[in-house]
Parts: structure tokens; sequence; C-alpha cells
């Protein structure tokens, strides 16, 4: 990303207060009454509504991705087109870690895929350090945040919660989805080569 870009980013975090985070579509967000429920799957995802009963539900997307390049500005200009065409929030994030985005969103609701969720309790995001992850996790759990974990093709093979090596102190704060409620068998990437993005 360049500075230019990083600096528009920035801009469109300003725009609501918060200078890691930008919102498009809501005003006030950091004053939401309802907890917030964060998704990074798209408005094409009907399984969503299913599991943002309860919550004011809103989608993200990370301009930094600790595995990605980072995205141009006209790539997020372009994701976030698809949900103003459906009339969703979106969140504009340059925070490439959940635990950093747990301070941002306290007591928020983070729906993931089991991909995801075995790479937040990997060491590898942690300098290789596993008592540096429970640590940076047990305060991402004080701040209330929990994760939705749905379940995903993982090089073929079908993966839940339960097919993960969750540590025992972190548990609680993962939350399975039953299939019946949430399946996404594709990925944002492969959705969006589909649809010409």
């Amino acid at each position: 990303m360049t500075e230019g870009e990083r600096a528009t980013v920035n801009k469109l975090a300003a725009t609501v207060g918060c200078p890691e985070m930008a919102a498009v579509g809501v005003p006030n967000i950091n004053r939401a009454k309802k907890r917030l429920t964060v998704t990074r799957h798209g408005p094409h995802c009907q399984a969503t509504k299913a599991i943002c009963e309860n919550s004011y539900p809103c989608f993200e997307i990370s301009a930094v991705n600790p595995d990605k390049p980072p995205l141009s500005v006209t790539q997020i200009k372009d994701r976030v087109k698809q949900f103003e065409k459906v009339g969703k929030t979106v969140i504009i994030s340059n925070q490439p870690y959940f635990y950093k985005k747990a301070e941002i969103f306290p007591g928020s609701a983070f729906v993931i895929g089991a991909d995801t969720a075995a790479r937040i309790v990997h060491p590898k995001y942690y300098a290789g350090d596993y008592n540096k992850m429970i640590n940076i996790l047990t305060g991402c759990k004080a701040t209330g945040c929990t994760f939705l974990v749905g379940g995903r093709n993982v090089d073929g093979i079908f993966k839940v919660l339960d097919d993960l090596e969750i540590p025992v102190e972190l548990k609680d704060m993962f939350i399975s989805i039953p299939e019946e409620k949430f399946r996404i068998d594709i990925s944002s990437t492969e959705i969006r080569k589909k649809l010409g993005m």
C-alpha cells in the first residue's frame, strides 16, 4: 500500500472518529447500542442474517492481512461497492489481527470460518510464541469479544470448530455455528473472481 493509499484509508477512518477503522453506511458506529457482529463474508452470504439476529451486523474488509499483500485503495473501493449495492454497513480496517480489532470494538462477535479460527490460535502470528498467543488472546477475551465459527473447506476437507485444537483457556470465546445455519464452501476470493471483480 502506498503512502497515498494509506492516507486515503486513514481519511476514511477519520470520518467515524476511529483512527484504526473506517465505516461506510452507518453514522456513529462506535456508539451503536446493540452488540456489533462483524463478518468478513460478503453481502452474498444469506447465512449471515441467521446468526446476526440480536446484533448490529457489519461487514469488514481488512486493508492489511498478515498472509496477503495489502489491498490498494482501488481494490477497497471495488469491494465496498458490492456492499453499498445492497445497503450493508462496511468496516474498513487497517488492523490485520483480530485481537487488535477486539480492542477497537470490545464486546463484538466476529463471524469467521474454521480456517481463520485455526490461524487466530496459531503461534506463528505471535512471533512463534505459544505463551504470547495465550496472553494476547486472553486480553482479547477480556474485552468481551467472541468468535462465531462456521465450517469451511480446508484443503478439500470440511472442518468445523470441533476439528480444531483451541487452547482450553480460550475455548469459551469460540462458539460453533451449526452447519445447517452457516456453511460456505467457496472463498470470498473465488466469489469475486466469478463476479469479475
